[in-house]
């Protein structure tokens, strides 16, 4: 009897932590991610087909978002962002984050709602323009 008991109560905090983690957890799926390079003045000068099949995970916990791709290649590949903190500029609020390489990124949209993420890098480009990462239609699984 004691075994049957320590069996339920183990099964139910395996299942109570795998519920809890899956909550903190909230995926979207999007069709696709472009690279955008914009000069100073806003204006658009590319945008390039970055990826396709696009997952983002977002960790409600860790505020960290981790975007699954497909290459040109046909690869899978994975950009993860860790929290650095919130900011606000003109009443918008961002993200700053950076990535495994020490890359530092401010993140807009509100994925949740309208669908949009976008990830402006922080370093400028060798011609001085900003190059970002946008994500438009992403829709929650």
């Amino acid at each position: 009897m004691r075994k049957y008991i320590l069996f339920l109560i183990i099964f139910s905090v395996n299942n109570f932590m795998y519920s809890q983690s899956e909550k903190e957890i909230i995926e979207y799926k999007a069709d696709g991610i472009y690279v955008v390079l914009q000069n100073d003045k806003g204006e658009q000068l590319t945008k390039i087909p970055f990826g396709k099949g696009v997952f983002i995970y977002y960790d409600t916990f860790f505020k960290s978002i981790e975007i699954l791709y497909e290459n040109r290649e046909g690869q899978i590949d994975a950009m993860k962002l860790l929290f650095l903190g919130e900011k606000e500029n003109d009443g918008v609020k961002y993200l700053q984050m950076k990535d495994a390489f020490g890359g530092k990124f401010s993140v807009f949209g509100n994925i949740a709602k309208s669908g949009v993420l976008i990830i402006i890098m922080e370093k400028k480009t060798e011609d001085g323009n900003i190059m970002l990462l946008t994500i438009t239609g992403a829709k929650k699984q």
